[in-house]
């Protein structure tokens, strides 16, 4: 699965297993690799290894940057695992900012 943001000329991809989000620029050169869950240690939650459920593009508004110190409307990948915990990635470094489980 694959994610282009026309703006910045990245290609994000999401890889067979549904763990792992890579950033690749024009070139096809690799900037970031990221297992969000993992890298934060967000713990098991309903599930021993949650898997990307879903991801896409979004702006965030102005209470998440403001809480995060980012900007209004900054376009981040939002991703939602199958356990139901969510939160983002910041475009230029894969950043992930949890942002709470139901």
């Amino acid at each position: 699965m694959i994610l282009y943001d026309s703006e910045s000329k990245i290609k994000f991809y999401l890889d067979s297993l549904r763990i792992h989000i890579t950033a690749k620029n024009d070139k096809g050169q690799i900037i970031w690799t990221k297992d969000p869950w993992k890298e934060n240690d967000l713990g098991p939650y309903r599930t021993i290894r949650p898997l990307i459920l879903d991801w896409g593009f979004k702006r965030i508004d102005a209470n998440v940057a403001r809480a995060r110190l980012l900007n209004k409307g900054q376009l981040v990948i939002w991703i939602t695992y199958h356990n139901t915990q969510f939160g983002f990635l910041t475009l230029n470094d894969g950043r992930f900012y949890f942002e709470g489980q139901d």
